[in-house]
């Protein structure tokens, strides 16, 4: 009884470090003390990425969007995972240089469980459709270098183009970025119907090229015809340069709407 007395009472922090340690997790979900007494329980999400035979891909960088953000690479095993989500909902896009994936993302919600086996097929573009992209990517970047010498020249300089911005010179950069489109649409066209590249023409993978092409080329034109330089050029510029923006979208759609049928009706 002496001995028992002599031993100090346990304090409530030692206490507290004993729950912790016998607390025990579930399969997929986690859950943590949080100051308000509570818990916080966290999810994951994870899959699996291959080839159309079945072979594991590695490092494709998958980017998460929702509910959260993050990005993450395949494994050795073509596996992915992404750990510490809350409840919510999330799509899960796949990338890498030269694959197309089915399917393109995947949405998924998280409520009470972890989210597993998310899977995804990617296919190999061809050596053909490879060497089209490299043509058209230059071809692009070639029409990109005309139009700003060009634009600059109706700025009236001979850098950056940071004269005023009047409605004027704004319709007349619009028809030259639609002039320089066209020309290079009309080059590429003319690549493809010849046959000067490689056969076989897989055309269904050169459409997606022209997609992601035009989905470019508009992120190009905000960026040059957005730019806070201009906006602030003349009172009229930033409602003008908005229209102008709008234009060329509606221009692209249709220019590369006939470009796309074309390509499919080709043999």
């Amino acid at each position: 009884m002496k001995l028992m007395r002599c031993l100090p009472a346990p304090s409530m922090g030692f206490l507290l470090l004993v729950l912790i340690g016998f607390g025990c997790g579930g399969g997929g979900a986690s859950a943590g003390f949080s100051l308000g007494g509570g818990t916080t329980t966290t999810y994951s999400a994870s899959g699996n990425i291959v080839t159309s035979d079945g072979t594991p891909l590695v490092a494709v960088t998958v980017a998460l969007t929702g509910s959260a953000k993050a990005t993450t690479t395949t494994d050795a095993y073509g596996n992915f995972s992404f750990s510490g989500l809350g409840g919510g909902a999330y799509t899960l896009t796949p990338a890498l240089l030269d694959f197309t994936f089915d399917p393109t993302s995947a949405s998924f919600s998280i409520s009470s469980s972890s989210a597993t086996d998310l899977k995804f097929v990617a296919t190999s573009l061809s050596t053909t459709t490879g060497l089209i992209r490299t043509y058209l990517a230059d071809l692009r970047s070639r029409a990109d270098i005309r139009f700003l010498a060009e634009d600059r020249a109706i700025a009236g300089s001979t850098g950056a183009t940071t004269a005023p911005m009047t409605a004027d010179r704004c319709l007349r950069s619009e028809l030259n970025f639609e002039n320089s489109v066209q020309a290079f649409l009309d080059d590429s066209l003319a690549f493809l119907v010849s046959g000067s590249h490689p056969a076989p023409l897989d055309k269904a993978a050169v459409v997606r090229l022209l997609d992601a092409q035009k989905a470019d080329v508009k992120t190009f034109s905000r960026t040059y015809y957005n730019g806070a330089a201009w906006e602030a050029s003349s009172p009229e510029s930033a409602a003008r340069l908005a229209a102008t923006v709008s234009s060329i979208d509606t221009y692209l759609d249709n220019a590369y709407q006939r470009v796309t049928a074309q390509v499919q009706a080709l043999p």
